[in-house]
């Protein structure tokens, strides 16, 4: 089972769980109340009984749910966690090559070379200062420079589209297998068992 579907489930069955809490506890707060009025009848202290072990065993099997999805959480975490500081990570990394990229196209401009107008572009989106004062250092740099050396672009606009390729961590996170422990009996029946009263 997947963790997204783990968790759905579990979460429907821990609101009919705490509902059922819920409504025993109305119930014995109920028959304490007619206890009170009537301490010796037997039928309602075997009523009342009843009831506490219903909500013992409602709130045991609550706890058991709460537990295991406690656990798909941190997995679901985890995994989240992961997805996310890997794609920060890779942005990072990516941000360092763009600077880099853009220094060197500011070097070469410098230098009194010439680079390609996407390049250029791409600086003066970077920094127009940076820009600017490349252009003026590139205009003064070829007064003196007899060979100006003709570089190709150091973008390659095919890898423009790689945020299309990103997953979201939390659908990565939901799709992972469930790999908590064994998985808490989902036994329905046992929440509609009504208790007579």
């Amino acid at each position: 089972m997947k963790v997204g579907e783990a968790r759905q489930k579990y979460n429907v069955l821990l609101k009919q769980y705490n509902e059922k809490q819920t409504k025993l506890l109305k119930e014995k707060s109920t028959l304490e109340k007619k206890l009170k009025i009537n301490p010796n009848d037997d039928s309602l202290k075997d009523k009342l009984d009843s009831v506490e072990i219903n909500y013992s065993a409602v709130k045991d099997k609550y706890e058991e749910y709460q537990k295991y999805m406690e656990s798909l959480m941190e997995q679901w975490n985890a995994k989240f966690n992961e997805v996310s500081s890997k794609q920060g990570a890779e942005a990072m990394d990516k941000a360092t090559q763009e600077e880099a990229k853009v220094m060197t196209t500011v070097r070469r401009m410098c230098k009194g070379d010439h680079v390609p107008a996407g390049d250029e572009a791409r600086v003066m989106k970077y920094d127009y200062k940076i820009y600017m004062m490349a252009k003026n250092m590139q205009a003064m740099a070829r007064m003196t420079k007899k060979k100006i050396y003709k570089h190709k672009s150091l973008w390659d606009d095919d890898n423009e589209g790689n945020k299309e390729n990103q997953v979201d961590p939390a659908v990565e996170a939901d799709n992972q297998e469930c790999a908590v422990g064994s998985e808490p009996d989902a036994d329905c029946e046992s929440i509609d068992g009504e208790v007579d009263g």
